[in-house]
């Protein structure tokens, strides 16, 4: 089993961290950074399941707001254009996703959605890291939707450390979560047959310190499960 994970670029502990994390929960995966610094999206073509990381924010021209660009922070237009080229040849193989943070909100744009630059300018109270560390916050999570039967409950607590969230939603998602203050916490597929099997989320599991919390742990097991029924469907293509 082949896991890419697409690369931080200013952050090597952080891109450790997903590393450490995947290997883990998946002690029989290989990892595969992916970045344009490596220029190799084509591995892509030999990977089994993608984690997207967070990082700097996402590009505001993409989603048609270049004014917020004066208020974003550390865009990377190369990462940008690099993961969105993943993206489509990653929903074009049917491969599962699991995008985390900067992840789902690039996920989100890929798909036509749009961003709220800054979330506290967006009317809603601050979801950025406080000098202890991520912030600390309850979720709500829809009752029907698919996050819900991965993590087998509707309320929980998640850590935080954005400033940017998802505000219109992309073509055929829906929301799936949302903070108490109404912040969007996690995207699905509306149809949940879709080819791909994506988890979206804005938080960051791979470093909540409650590691076995139904909100980190059941998220990577999820992916590992969906990556492994991957990799038996495309034996059997």
């Amino acid at each position: 089993m082949v896991i890419g994970i697409t690369d931080t670029i200013v952050n090597a502990v952080a891109l450790e961290r997903y590393r450490s994390w995947v290997t883990r929960w998946i002690p029989k995966a290989e990892v595969q950074i992916l970045s344009y610094t490596l220029d190799n999206a084509a591995s892509i073509s030999q990977i089994d399941g993608m984690v997207m990381t967070g990082g700097g924010d996402v590009d505001p021209r993409l989603y048609g707001r270049p004014d917020a660009l004066s208020i974003t922070h550390e865009v990377d237009e190369k990462r940008d254009a690099f993961e969105l080229q993943l993206i489509d040849t990653a929903l074009k193989r049917g491969m599962p996703i699991l995008a985390i943070c900067r992840g789902m909100q690039l996920f989100n744009v890929s798909r036509g959605g749009s961003l709220h630059p800054d979330v506290e300018q967006a009317g809603f109270p601050s979801h950025r890291k406080t000098e202890a560390g991520d912030r600390r916050h309850g979720v709500e999570v829809v009752p029907d939707s698919r996050l819900a039967a991965i993590v087998g409950r509707t309320q929980g607590d998640v850590n935080s450390a954005h400033h940017q969230a998802v505000d219109r939603v992309g073509k055929d998602l829906r929301v799936a979560a949302r903070s108490r203050e109404g912040v969007v916490e996690s995207l699905e597929w509306i149809d949940a047959s879709h080819s791909s099997d994506v988890v979206l989320v804005q938080w960051h599991p791979e470093r909540m310190p409650d590691a076995e919390n139904p909100f980190a742990q059941n998220i990577i097991r999820t992916f590992a499960h969906y990556t492994t029924r991957f990799i038996t469907t495309e034996e059997h293509a």
